[in-house]
């Protein structure tokens, strides 16, 4: 179901998208929301991409990274080199960069799997949860740093909670939706 309009609009709505699910992921740490809310907001830019462009697609635009290097000139300097090499990489994080540079060389191609994400998930969830216990609370009382910082108000492990069940939420959800437009 590839239609124009559509992918117009799914390229303006994904930044909004993933923006918003963050919002939800901060106010749900003093009010109604947080990581599971936050987590299935974060997936749907990318289920309309399944759904728009199929699986296999979305994999390669999203989930795959290629990582380039230059080709070393003759009689160039290892200085000169890696300075010329970390600004080529640099150009490369800026998003509206794409000029092809003709003497690169792929280093590494690597595709990044939902499913290695949920341990990050579950770890920070458990890492929440053990904190207090080495403060004398109880496992996963919610423990408060001293501070607030603006925007966010004070930091907690119930934070930590919730953006270790965003990570997760995400990537379940990540994976079933891979494997389900595959078949």
């Amino acid at each position: 179901m590839k239609t124009i309009i559509l992918a117009a609009a799914l390229r303006l709505f994904f930044p909004l998208f993933i923006f918003f699910s963050f919002y939800i992921l901060i106010r749900g740490h003093n009010h109604p929301g947080g990581g599971f809310i936050g987590g299935l907001i974060l997936v749907i830019p990318f289920i309309f991409h399944v759904l728009i462009h199929g699986a296999k697609e979305t994999q390669e635009k999203l989930f795959l990274k290629r990582v380039y290097s230059l080709r070393r000139k003759e009689q160039e300097s290892d200085l000169g080199y890696s300075i010329r090499n970390i600004g080529y990489r640099l150009r490369g994080l800026i998003p509206w960069y794409s000029r092809q540079d003709k003497d690169r060389v792929l280093v590494k191609q690597y595709v990044i799997e939902p499913l290695h994400i949920i341990p990050v998930g579950l770890s920070l969830s458990l890492i929440a949860g053990i904190l207090p216990l080495f403060l004398g609370e109880a496992f996963l009382t919610g423990v408060w740093a001293k501070a607030a910082l603006p925007l966010i108000g004070k930091i907690g492990t119930t934070l930590l909670f919730d953006i270790g069940v965003y990570i997760l939420v995400s990537a379940v959800v990540l994976k079933i939706t891979m494997e389900m437009s595959k078949s």
